[in-house]
């Protein structure tokens, strides 16, 4: 297994690919919850659409994981009255055929008694191998940005023997639902965008508008301005716009992913594919490439997350409308 490292560049291939792909919200309390247990799948329940985003193509799936995970739970009146949510452990191991990492940047992370919830989630998170970054509080600076290393299988000509390439990539999640990050905590970024493409993935924005308002711009372009490669977006629970800044995408809000949210525009999500192409460099940091292509997603009132079969003009109205 050949470790990348951009400053000891000769440990892998000239040229490696990423497959990956982002997503929205994660909810696996309430509504999901409830059907969940009345199904025969249980557990699996929320997951069952999956299958139509092709899993077996991407080397990681990305998203924001909207509760704590803690064996106490909230009860049916603190879930729907004071939206104080909790997941049971036992969806992570079902969450975990799919998600590779996930955000724990959001304004629901400290529904389970703060740092305790948390810590918690953590633990449950590493039992079944799903990695994280993030923090409710941004000025937590350990743990807000974290270099993973992702896994990039490599075909040779002996295929029952593939060469496996590990590229460390930068990920930051930043929370601005109650208070905006301040340009301290922002700087936060520049220490890894040194080295390793950055990906940031704020929680931000107005519920249910779907366009990015005045602060997101703000924060999100400072973001850019200190060194993230790429913005993608969470919280408004509908899709919002896309901007190029600085020659980089910001994606102002992917929308839900999985959620039980009644309203249809809340039930219509975009995911994000991203091919990342790492090439080589003598320099400190190494050369990168991306390419994106949005998916969009959907579920009816079951829940059940899938892909939307759009016609390409279809497909193509919709990018316009995303301005992307």
């Amino acid at each position: 297994m050949a470790n990348f490292n951009p400053l000891a560049t000769e440990t892998v291939p000239a040229t490696t690919t990423l497959h990956l792909l982002f997503t929205g919200d994660i909810f696996l309390d309430r509504g999901i919850d409830q059907l969940s247990q009345k199904s025969e799948l249980k557990y699996a329940y929320p997951f069952q659409g999956l299958n139509t985003l092709e899993r077996k193509n991407y080397d990681a799936w990305i998203g924001n994981l909207e509760c704590p995970v803690t064996v106490a739970q909230s009860t049916k009146r603190e879930k729907s009255v004071d939206l104080r949510f909790s997941c049971k452990k036992e969806y992570l191991s079902e969450l975990a055929k799919y998600f590779n990492i996930v955000s724990l940047a959001n304004n629901h992370t400290d529904n389970m008694s703060g740092e305790k919830g948390l810590i918690e989630t953590r633990k449950h998170l590493d039992e079944v191998g799903i990695k994280y970054f993030g923090h409710y509080d941004n000025s937590v600076s350990k743990g807000v940005c974290k270099v993973i290393n992702i896994e990039n299988k490599i075909e040779t000509k002996n295929l029952r023997n593939p060469q496996i390439s590990v590229i460390p990539v930068a990920f930051c999640g930043f929370h601005g639902v109650f208070k905006l990050p301040t340009d301290k905590e922002l700087a936060e970024i520049k220490e890894f965008s040194k080295n390793y493409f950055t990906i940031v993935m704020p929680h931000q924005g107005e519920e249910y508008k779907f366009t990015n308002n005045t602060y997101q711009k703000l924060i999100y372009r400072k973001m850019i301005d200190n060194g993230a490669d790429v913005v993608i977006g969470a919280h408004p629970h509908v899709v919002q716009n896309v901007e190029t800044y600085k020659g980089k995408k910001i994606f102002y809000s992917l929308g839900n992913f999985i959620f039980d949210q009644s309203w249809s525009k809340t039930r219509e999500h975009m995911v994000v594919d991203m091919e990342l192409t790492v090439t080589n460099s003598t320099t400190t940091k190494a050369r990168y490439s991306v390419k994106y292509k949005p998916i969009f997603t959907y579920s009816n009132l079951d829940f059940v997350t899938k892909k939307q079969n759009l016609t390409e003009q279809e497909y193509q109205k919709k990018l316009k409308q995303i301005g992307f």
